[in-house]
């Protein structure tokens, strides 16, 4: 995206090429402090990005009401039930 190499785009947000590798891998969640230093580099608003970002995200009923279930959940009881997930849909993948 425009027309940076990773060493200029994470010169530019203020981080590493390696944290941005891991970000790009999807190894690491950046903070908001983060995004927003790479949206600075990359000349997009924050705004932009999460409008962006939200459009990519399926908002069928199920999907709300999962996002709302979730909402009142804890960090670690997110990543408890997200482990139970990847393994139910990883064991419905092998049915067929």
């Amino acid at each position: 995206m425009r027309g940076l190499s990773q060493e200029q785009l994470a010169l530019a947000s203020g981080i590493t090429t390696t944290y941005l590798g891991l970000l790009e891998r999807n190894l690491k969640n950046p903070t908001i402090k983060v995004i927003e230093q790479i949206c600075n580099a990359l000349q997009i608003s924050l705004q932009d990005f999460f409008n962006e970002a939200v459009q990519d995200f399926p908002c069928d009923s199920t999907a709300l009401q999962i996002q709302h279930l979730l909402s009142s959940c804890n960090e670690k009881e997110k990543k408890i039930i997200l482990n139970c997930v990847k393994e139910m849909v990883h064991m419905t993948q092998l049915q067929k």
